[in-house]
């Protein structure tokens, strides 16, 4: 088990900025896996470039390229990736697009965050924009039910928003789609040819004493260099779990809010898929001998399918019941209450109500 004083989660400076919102969840219940592949009208939204010439490992990163102390990518150029925030106030998270309406990002992003107030910055480059048409709501939040937390490393640590309106009802604005891996539980230290990136608005030194004030406006990139699951485990004491990888933190790392941002590669058509979400870092963000520990998306796979199919079909369920939710005496498995008029505590089950008293709850899907 990871010490408190040593494992510090990407997440950890705003806190207090995160509890200025409400808890509560989104509702979805566990189906069948359905297909999840992109319909013909997404397709368009995949993001591509040029390919860019190989590097090897060991020369993929340098001081000159880093998140921490790094420089502004190219306006637009990597449009998957999301801003996560609470009521429009300040960036506390990262996420990526993974279709129209789905935002791929870590639980421990999105597990104080209540639903409603939730708001996902999309096509953005400075994340200070004013433009209300960049913002968009929440729907729902599918989470992993298996979910870690600190006391077993954040394993499972991945969650799946719905949008509440597609990023193609607002074709102004620049956004785009990541593809998923095509491979379930790869291996990525092997991979010696295609360098991996990262991208975030987080906070660009360690020794930095306030979050708020000292996040980057513009989109920070940095490359990245993945190390094998013997020498991160021997770095952060303990068996990295099978969802997890890690990069080396020397030159190059990930920090506070960088949390659930991508880090990704691009396949030989130009087309940039996903690879890792930020999930936690090993001691400071950048050290000698440190880590930075990645969500496996590819390890995910069925669940993202499952996550998505259980998505559309919450959708399509909204639109032919208005059922309300009542806490009092719930009994329902695998939903929880965050809130309630009542009273009643996030810990206690609901259970569905066709003549309730009282406000509605929202839930968490839990897959």
């Amino acid at each position: 088990m990871l010490s408190t004083w040593i494992v510090v989660v990407l997440v950890c400076l705003f806190t207090a900025h995160v509890l200025l919102c409400e808890e509560s969840a989104q509702t979805g219940d566990d189906i069948e896996l359905n297909n999840a592949t992109l319909d013909d009208d997404e397709e368009v939204l995949v993001v591509r470039g040029p390919v860019e010439p190989s590097i090897p490992v060991g020369n993929a990163v340098g001081p000159t390229h880093a998140v921490i102390g790094g420089a502004p990518v190219a306006p637009h150029k990597y449009r998957f990736v999301v801003s996560l925030r609470c009521k429009d106030q300040f960036h506390l998270c990262s996420g990526v697009l993974i279709s129209s309406i789905h935002v791929l990002t870590t639980f421990a992003c999105v597990e104080r965050l209540n639903t409603t107030d939730m708001i996902v910055g999309v096509g953005l480059h400075n994340r200070n924009t004013n433009n209300s048409d960049h913002f968009f709501k929440v729907k729902l939040n599918h989470v992993h039910k298996n979910y870690g937390g600190e006391l077993r490393s954040y394993d499972n640590d991945i969650a799946l928003l719905t949008l509440a309106t597609p990023i193609t009802s607002r074709p102004a604005i620049k956004a785009g789609i990541i593809k998923l891996p095509r491979t379930i539980n790869e291996n990525y230290h092997n991979d010696s040819t295609a360098p991996f990136r990262m991208v975030g608005w987080g906070v660009t030194r360690n020794d930095i004493p306030g979050y708020i004030n000292e996040t980057p406006l513009l989109l920070q990139g940095a490359l990245a260099k993945v190390i094998s699951a013997k020498e991160c485990s021997s770095r952060i004491g303990e068996k990295l779990a099978g969802s997890k990888f890690c990069i080396d933190s020397g030159r190059t790392a990930m920090c506070s809010g960088d949390s659930g941002g991508p880090l990704f590669r691009q396949r030989s058509s130009g087309e940039y898929e996903i690879v890792g979400l930020g999930s936690y870092v090993f001691g400071a963000c950048q050290a000698n001998n440190g880590a930075n520990v990645f969500t496996k998306v590819s390890h995910f796979l069925p669940w993202i399918k499952k996550a998505l199919a259980a998505s559309r079909q919450a959708l399509l369920e909204r639109q032919t019941t208005n059922s309300r939710i009542n806490c009092t005496n719930a009994t329902t498995n695998g939903t929880f209450c965050r809130s309630c008029s009542n009273g009643v505590r996030w810990s206690k089950k609901c259970r569905s109500n066709t003549n309730p008293t009282g406000n509605v709850t929202k839930l968490f899907g839990w897959v």
